[in-house]
């Protein structure tokens, strides 16, 4: 039969000592806070024709009362169309605290490069088509009314021109565009263009602030 050696506990006085982890002599580290954010993620396809303002009562809606922290994209597959929706559209993806990214997945013409241009981030798939050309439109009425309204549209589109495509295309090529000639490109000269474009404003928003003192 085996022995069994039974040993006398020791003094729980005499063992050594762990430190507390609250103990006072220990280095205090900054907490991290955590906080949970919903980010919701919206698709909106803008396929075939710029249709009518009205269309787009409900894309408007969702643009205007989203959040910081939603994420927007508008996917991009259209000739163009209705400039009217077009100037609301992009004033709206422009003006929303959210995240606007636009993404072209086919062709990107007329009144729908306006609507690509207003996103924060811009995509363009290989094989896609873009075309920037100046508006179509008519007049009908009397003759004064009909001069009247010619001068105005003039000078209102080379504003909007001048407005939308700033730094996406030269000085040139807006005249040109505003004279009647279409500007078509490729995928890979819309990137490079984008690629200018981003650092123009990258550069505006960073105006003075190599001067401003840190309090």
């Amino acid at each position: 039969m085996g022995l069994h050696t039974l040993r006398k506990a020791p003094d729980v006085g005499t063992l050594p000592r762990r430190k507390n982890v609250l103990d006072d002599s220990l280095p205090m580290y900054k907490p991290v806070y955590a906080q949970a954010l919903q980010l919701n993620a919206y698709s909106m396809y803008l396929s075939g024709e710029v249709e009518d303002p009205e269309a787009y009562i409900t894309w408007l809606n969702q643009i205007n009362t989203a959040e910081p922290e939603d994420m927007l994209t508008i996917r991009i597959n259209s000739y163009g169309g209705s400039v009217a929706s077009a100037i609301q559209l992009s004033s709206a993806l422009k003006n929303t605290p959210a995240i606007v990214h636009t993404s072209i997945e086919g062709d990107c013409c007329s009144a729908a490069t306006m609507i690509f241009l207003a996103g924060d981030s811009m995509s363009v798939a290989p094989g896609a088509r873009f075309l920037i050309h100046n508006y179509s439109g008519g007049i009908y009425g009397k003759g004064h009314e009909i001069h009247a309204q010619a001068a105005f549209d003039l000078k209102w589109s080379l504003d909007l021109l001048e407005s939308t495509y700033e730094h996406f295309l030269s000085k040139e090529e807006i005249a040109s565009v505003a004279n009647g000639n279409d500007m078509w490109m490729d995928s890979e000269e819309v990137i490079m263009r984008c690629e200018i474009l981003k650092e123009q404003k990258e550069k505006e928003n960073g105006v003075g602030k190599e001067n401003e003192q840190v309090i």
